[in-house]
């Protein structure tokens, strides 16, 4: 979301942009009554989680759909995202997705022309001094880790829990991979809660965030902010 909104105020990535802009052959959602009325899924749903998309995806369903593939890898995954069914009309109702998250992720890559994980360290990690968040933790830093995850009885260090993260998206996506500890992500929360500066480094405006922590007009009785779950 972060990353998003940085392309946002920067011109390069308007809230308002249609998916199929970014991702050719991009789907919207049509009614069942009328197939050919499409409502158009946009950046703003994906970051609100009111895209319509489906929650999730297993690779054993990826497996079966597209069994003439040598492998299961991040295109067949988007590819997958831009056709599947969506469960409901954009901006209708919340439904929390992790792909429209990894959508958000290859967009950025596709806009910046680098990884997420490198786009990441580079504007939001390194400038804020969060030296101990990462994606793909090194070893040493990986055995500091609490596992997450058990596999042939040996607990993994360092390792994304997520399947489609962890088996296909090399570790780095947009809804899942991210290590941090307490203090850095204290320092996230604060630059938040500063207006997108933390100790004189800025990575995002007063306006961005104030965006990100407002309700959609649209979107009133949800129980989410444009970016964040809000409490209480």
């Amino acid at each position: 979301a972060t990353a998003t909104m940085q392309l946002v105020e920067q011109g390069r990535l308007p809230l308002a942009a249609r998916i199929d802009r970014y991702i050719e052959g991009f789907e919207g959602w049509c009614s069942q009554e009328d197939r050919g009325d499409t409502t158009h899924l946009r950046i703003v749903d994906l970051l609100a989680h009111c895209s319509g998309l489906p929650p999730y995806v297993s690779i054993e369903r990826l497996r079966r759909e597209y069994d003439d593939a040598e492998h299961i890898d991040k295109e067949i995954i988007i590819n997958y995202i831009s056709h599947c069914q969506r469960r409901i009309e954009p901006r209708s109702e919340t439904l929390y997705s992790c792909l429209g998250y990894i959508v958000l992720g290859s967009i950025v890559e596709r806009i910046t022309g680098i990884p997420l994980d490198e786009y990441c360290q580079r504007h939001i990690f390194t400038p804020l001094g969060m030296h101990n968040t990462c994606y793909l933790p090194d070893e040493e830093y990986a055995s500091l880790c609490a596992p997450t995850l058990i596999v042939n009885n040996v607990a993994q260090r360092g390792s994304v829990h997520d399947p489609l993260t962890r088996e296909v998206m090399g570790g780095v996506s947009g809804n899942a991979g991210l290590f941090s500890t307490l203090d850095d992500v204290a320092i996230y929360a604060a630059t938040i809660l500063g207006g997108g500066e933390w100790r004189g480094e800025r990575i995002l405006s007063k306006r961005s965030v104030a965006t990100m922590l407002s309700q959609r007009r649209v979107m009133r009785d949800s129980d989410r902010t444009l970016c964040f779950a809000k409490i209480g």
